[in-house]
């Protein structure tokens, strides 16, 4: 489902002359509340940036499994065979870079607890000792490798970068190299030093396309990775951060129990706007409003440390659609009282029944590639009015 921008802007300034008032055009948009992008300065600063090629903009969408994009694909379990490529985050990244706005969508955080992952993205090698390890992160799990070394976990950009940021968990005595395509390996010392979540760059001088290759070499010890973050100084770009973990409550993303926990990774990677897609798993476990509201009301704080909030309500699901009232009135006195945008995708796909009919359902609660398509779009246009 598409919009004209333009016409949207001439008849909200028509109803807001009509009326006497002061309105941005952008809340006439079904689904869309409290937009204004004065409300979102941080943001607004850091989309600026990239326009004058002065630095980048890093906005995080957090959420569940809609998020990380299961039913996107083409096929494969849970159609994942090329559904990073589909999500709402790839989405806003294209269609950003169609307006004239620099983004990249590359950044990798684990598999964001998705099945089939190598399917889901084959830009990422996982070689032989790395696996998924049990610690939760934003984006899923820390990736371990505590037995082979020379044994490589890359990632292969699609955008042009010139350096990447790699997060590591600073807990025991371990080694590992960061090495981009062919050139030089740089070496990293891990320590158990403060037991925190460290960040490593390693930068090229050729800006392009380019493969990290994070190897492990110390004969021991385990080395744990989270963040892989790539980015160019050359040209500056909206980095859109891909969160979503499947399965996810709002109570997965208050653990602050280590350092690389979800809220405290958050506020490490320290994105300029988070974008925030919860309440399907909240409804599906029966999680109380009052609950609800007091986790979202956390994750909202802990973002707001680095920068700005848009909330997101759900699209509708099959067999929620007694609780879905309930959920987007407690994300209306949210953004109420936190002064930030609401999205609404029920208003934009309409009812699970007429989404699904329209093709735009993979199963009863994920969308399908044109379902999240019509997301991204939604939310792209907000955010080129930065």
């Amino acid at each position: 489902m598409g919009f004209d921008p333009e016409a949207r802007e001439m008849a909200a300034a028509a109803v807001a002359a009509a009326q006497n008032i002061s309105v941005n055009p952008a809340n006439l948009i079904p689904g869309v509340s409290n937009f204004d992008p004065l409300l979102l300065p941080k943001a607004r600063a850091a989309f600026a940036k990239v326009r004058l090629s002065r630095g980048r903009a890093k906005v995080a969408t957090l959420g569940d499994s809609t998020w990380a994009g299961i039913g996107a694909g083409t096929g494969g379990d849970h159609n994942l065979t090329g559904a990073r490529q589909a999500t709402v985050a790839w989405t806003i990244a294209t269609i950003l870079n169609g307006r004239g706005l620099p983004a990249i969508p590359d950044a990798v955080f684990s598999c964001g607890a998705v099945p089939a992952p190598t399917i889901y993205n084959p830009n990422v090698v996982q070689g032989s000792g790395w696996v998924l390890s049990g610690q939760n992160t934003a984006g899923g799990t820390l990736w371990q490798n505590g037995t082979t070394t020379g044994t490589v976990l890359s990632v292969t950009t699609t955008t042009p970068c010139n350096a990447f940021d790699v997060y590591y968990a600073n807990v025991n005595t371990a080694q590992f190299t960061l090495q981009i395509d062919s050139e030089t390996p740089v070496t990293v010392n891990v320590t158990s030093a403060g037991n925190a979540l460290l960040k490593a760059t390693v930068t090229t001088t050729t800006e392009g396309i380019h493969t990290l290759n994070i190897v492990r070499t110390g004969a021991s010890g385990n080395v744990f990775i989270g963040m892989i973050d790539p980015y160019s100084t050359a040209k500056p770009r909206a980095s859109i951060w891909n969160m979503g973990i499947g399965g996810s409550q709002t109570s997965t993303w208050i653990n602050t129990s280590a350092s690389w926990s979800t809220l405290n990774a958050l506020t490490t990677y320290a994105p300029d706007l988070t974008l925030i897609n919860l309440g399907i798993n909240d409804e599906g476990n029966n999680v109380s409003i009052p609950t609800f509201t007091a986790n979202m009301q956390t994750i909202i704080n802990g973002a707001k440390a680095s920068g700005d909030v848009a909330l997101i309500m759900h699209h509708s699901c099959s067999g929620h659609e007694a609780q879905e009232p309930a959920t987007y009135a407690a994300l209306q006195q949210l953004a109420a009282n936190n002064n930030c945008p609401l999205i609404d995708f029920r208003a934009r796909l309409g009812l699970w029944t007429a989404a699904n009919a329209n093709g735009q359902m993979y199963d009863n609660l994920h969308a399908s590639g044109p379902g999240y398509a019509d997301e991204g779009s939604m939310i792209a246009d907000l955010l080129a009015r930065l």
